[in-house]
């Protein structure tokens, strides 16, 4: 009897110093925008993204650039993004609290198409920095994709895209 009262009391004692560690739950959205600028044959545009949260630090992304020169060549593709938080990779500081930033990286599929409905197969790999404003909104600092494909643009010409460029930057919304 005497154990079960020295056990309860300790318990009781102890309770308010435990934290509970609450797993970030892994049924997300988030719904994004942004502009991009676009090296090689393309110039800027828009850049569109949609994500699902898989798991506590896997995304699955589907994203597209609406370039403006040449006006209307699209890019649009699917992504697994692994996205831990900053502070998983490098502990806080006084200076940085480094649990609201998200370095994450890319690895890229999808189509290259121009106006007149050429399309081509695309792939690349993406790195980005994602700062959360708020629990709903997050920043998008920066994030960089190289895409590689070829397109049959309008002219009639083969064009090989070696090493297209996309710095993009924006904001999202998860819900």
């Amino acid at each position: 009897m005497f154990n079960k009262l020295l056990l309860i009391t300790a318990l009781a004692l102890l309770a308010p110093v435990a934290y509970a560690q609450t797993p970030t739950p892994a049924n997300q959205y988030q719904l994004g925008g942004g502009y991009t600028s676009v090296a090689g044959p393309t110039n800027n545009g828009t850049y569109l993204t949609f994500a699902k949260q898989l798991g506590p630090r896997v995304w699955g992304v589907a994203k597209g650039f609406i370039l403006a020169n040449p006006s209307g060549v699209t890019y649009q593709g699917f992504s697994p993004r692994y996205r831990p938080p900053l502070s998983a990779l490098w502990k806080a500081s006084p200076y940085l609290d480094t649990t609201k930033f998200y370095p994450f990286v890319d690895l890229n599929l999808g189509a290259v198409k121009d106006p007149m409905g050429a399309m081509s197969f695309a792939y690349g790999v993406g790195v980005g920095l994602d700062y959360q404003l708020a629990p709903t909104i997050t920043l998008l600092v920066a994030e960089y994709d190289r895409i590689q494909s070829k397109f049959l643009p309008s002219g009639g010409s083969n064009i090989t895209v070696n090493g297209v460029s996309a710095l993009s930057a924006g904001i999202k919304f998860t819900f």
